[in-house]
């Protein structure tokens, strides 16, 4: 390769070779210290403290330039409008040498100095953008405020017309409001991309418990009287559904389903049941959301601002919930089960393309699970879009759709003891 090439490729790069070395105590941020760690040579000198353990300052640049993608753009790839009168770009745009100060740097380490100036001399002389320069805030911040005033206005203001406002063409283009459908597409895409849309196999096991006045009560309950409620008969909101629009509620064992259930359910006995899907089901799986990552992660540190709001959003949808408003605290986090339920299509990108390819689509989502807000141990909890009907006591393998087949012998019957049960 010659000089011209090396050249191309430094400059395509965006960096440029140093001779000098870095110890991990000179990397002002955690996860850059576990990229250097990993590069460490005991005989080699660190050129800013004398360390005798560092590894090539190439590896922290490297790194380093990770997060610089992440976050912005060369200008003139960008699509900046540029000002011919003025002579310059319309947004603020940013200098190589100017990179380092704009990343929030954890630690000091009192040789950033001296580690950002070898820094901006290994930068080749570009001009960045914000990948966000046509917007006035973060993605985190106008996704967060999108959802606080959807949740104003569904809550406070008007409560059945909210998709009549219309969504942006791209929901990632910004604005002052962005509408809450825009937000919810873009959250689908992300689960997506964050392989959160999932399959539960056949023969997975989830617990259902139903609260009654007296012991006997249930001696006679099957899988009709365990399962989903009837629509007339579901006369109260849940976490995830409305009145009159009842899902299956389960959890992964017998302890957090009683916790879920009698944290709104003020009676004395709950009977437990033990179901089992018959078929593959779908969900959006909230239990695996991962943590706001590093900028500088190559994996997920161009979902940061994402994260951070999906996080949040995750935190409100598990909460506990005052019973005495439920009705109304519950609404938000219902609209996000529906969305989910009745009008995401996970495959939408691919449908043309399976379609034409004999493909069959993905499977159509059916239920969400998150983790409990109420039970200690942080297990699962699920919802299902499963009607009574399907909740049986012998499994039709004939019936070529999802059904939740209570297993014989499984229902336990338990008396509320204070904050505790204790099993008849």
């Amino acid at each position: 390769m010659g000089m011209s090439d090396l050249m191309l490729e430094d400059w395509e790069r965006g960096w440029h070779g140093s001779r000098k070395s870095i110890c991990v105590r000179c990397v002002p941020d955690e996860y850059l210290q576990d990229v250097v760690a990993r590069a460490v040579v005991d005989e080699q000198e660190c050129s800013f403290c004398g360390s005798a353990s560092a590894a090539l300052f190439d590896i922290f640049t490297e790194g380093f330039m990770v997060g610089v993608r992440n976050r912005f753009e060369q200008a003139d790839n960008a699509g900046i409008p540029w000002d011919g009168r003025e002579g310059g770009y319309v947004f603020e745009t940013y200098l190589h040498c100017d990179l380092p100060n704009t990343f929030d740097w954890e630690i000091e380490t009192g040789h950033e100095g001296e580690v950002f100036n070898e820094l901006c001399r290994c930068l080749e002389e570009k001009t960045y953008a914000s990948r966000r320069w046509w917007a006035a805030t973060e993605l985190d911040e106008e996704y967060s405020f999108a959802w606080e005033e959807f949740r104003e206005q569904i809550m406070y203001r008007t409560r059945f017309v909210f998709w009549a406002q219309k969504a942006t063409a791209d929901p990632d283009l910004g604005s002052e409001e962005v509408p809450v459908a825009t937000v919810l597409e873009a959250i689908g895409r992300l689960l997506v991309a964050l392989d959160l849309i999932t399959t539960l196999p056949a023969g997975t096991v989830t617990y259902r418990a139903r609260g009654h006045v007296r012991q006997e009560d249930s001696r006679d309950w099957g899988a009709a009287q365990l399962g989903t409620n009837l629509p007339k008969n579901a006369t109260s909101s849940s976490r995830m559904s409305p009145a009159g629009i009842p899902l299956f509620y389960g959890a992964n064992d017998v302890e957090t389903a009683l916790a879920e259930v009698a944290h709104a359910d003020d009676r004395e006995f709950f009977t437990v049941g033990k179901f089992v899907t018959t078929e593959p089901v779908t969900i959006v799986d909230l239990t695996h959301v991962p943590s706001v990552p590093s900028i500088f992660d190559p994996k997920l540190g161009g979902y940061q601002d994402q994260l951070l709001f999906l996080n949040e959003l995750v935190g409100e949808l598990r909460k506990s919930i005052d019973t005495a408003r439920s009705n109304l605290d519950y609404v938000p986090t219902q609209v996000f089960c529906e969305y989910f339920l009745h009008v995401f299509n996970p495959d939408a990108d691919a449908d043309e393309e399976n379609a034409e390819a004999g493909v069959k689509a993905q499977a159509k989502i059916r239920g969400l699970v998150w983790t409990s807000s109420v039970a200690s141990g942080g297990s699962g909890c699920l919802a299902l879009n499963v009607p009574q009907e399907d909740c049986v006591d012998v499994a039709d393998g004939t019936a070529g759709r999802l059904q939740l087949y209570l297993v014989p012998g499984s229902t336990t019957v338990h008396r509320r003891r204070t904050d505790e049960f204790r099993q008849l």
